[in-house]
């Protein structure tokens, strides 16, 4: 974001608000380029890595947690480095600041209701609720001043490179030790990276370009 926020800023005043959507388009890519694939592995991996990061008596909390986390995390990164940015270059932040304190007032409503309900988790379901409704307020909110880039055809060649790697993380068995853990990272990375070369090669030149 420090790279393609100054160069969007930069296309808007020099060449218009089509320059700045296609240099948006290359930052929405390359965020599901690494964050559909990030977030899948650490989902199906969530119980290795638990048992590799923390104490054995919070294996079972943290591998319940990560996954929720990771969807929180893959979603509070498109809203802050792609949405968020629509309301920027518009000059439009306070309908992005309306968003924050209305995410924040969820929160806090979210957490009273879950948490004595059902302790941690309800904390987490919250976080992931709040995101994935603030996501979708700038969404709605943004498109009124400036229109961003259709996320469907972005989202399509990731989605299937992704998927061919979740097929691989499916069909290996669970990782027992971090070594075992470090090799199934490393195979499911090198057959997404094969996988988004292989069938996209326009794809891969133009993120090695960005």
């Amino acid at each position: 974001n420090r790279a393609a926020y100054p160069l969007t800023v930069r296309a808007l005043e020099q060449e218009g608000p089509e320059a700045a959507r296609e240099r948006l388009h290359d930052t929405l890519l390359l965020l599901l380029c690494i964050g559909l694939p990030a977030a899948a592995g650490l989902t199906l991996l969530a119980g290795p890595v638990a048992q590799v990061v923390v104490a054995p008596e919070f294996t079972g909390t943290a591998a319940a947690v990560i996954p929720l986390i990771t969807v929180a995390a893959l979603l509070a990164g498109l809203k802050a480095y792609f949405v968020d940015i629509g309301f920027q270059l518009h000059g439009d932040t306070r309908q992005q600041a309306w968003v924050m304190l209305s995410a924040a007032g969820l929160n806090v409503l979210l957490n009273i209701v879950l948490i004595p309900r059902v302790g941690l988790m309800g904390a987490v379901w919250s976080t992931v609720a709040v995101y994935a409704v603030a996501l979708l307020l700038s969404v709605m909110l943004v498109r009124r001043s400036f229109r961003l880039p259709a996320l469907r055809p972005v989202l399509l060649r990731p989605v299937l490179a992704t998927a061919g790697m979740v097929l691989l993380l499916i069909v290996l068995p669970q990782p027992a030790g971090i070594t075992d853990l470090l090799l199934v990272i490393g195979a499911a990375a090198l057959a997404y990276a094969l996988l988004l070369g292989l069938q996209f090669p326009t794809l891969v030149r133009r993120l090695l370009r960005m």
